[in-house]
């Protein structure tokens, strides 16, 4: 049976990684939005499986285009578009841009998530 197990998976990630800025913003800080000199780079820092965050992203992407759920598309690239939608809300959230409280941010950022596969469903 085709559960959308990956998907489910994929929503979960992107919702740890919201709730990790929420509840940490200075590691946060420190891990996505300080420059530093031995960042890793896209692609061939997340091609070589350099960061194991990102690796549970792209393997749970791979998974859910396996699985008919999105689709079929260069799966690094797809990864690294969703990391970059979650952490433009985010970066839009930390900077004050939505007025709401975080509970309705939470909302917010689901809501856009739904949208964002609803768009990148298997046709």
């Amino acid at each position: 049976a085709n559960t959308g197990r990956a998907l489910r998976r994929i929503v979960r990630i992107l919702q740890c990684y919201r709730d990790f800025a929420i509840d940490e913003p200075q590691l946060f800080e420190i891990m996505f939005v300080v420059p530093r000199a031995r960042r890793r780079r896209f692609p061939d820092d997340f091609a070589a499986r350099r960061s194991t965050s990102f690796n549970m992203l792209h393997s749970a992407v791979e998974q859910a285009m396996q699985e008919k759920r999105i689709r079929k598309d260069d799966a690094l690239e797809l990864t690294l578009n969703l990391w970059a939608f979650a952490h433009g809300l985010v970066g839009l959230h930390r900077a004050g841009r939505f007025d709401t409280n975080v509970a309705a941010f939470r909302r917010l950022f689901d809501r856009a998530i739904d949208r964002l596969f609803s768009g990148l469903a298997a046709k």
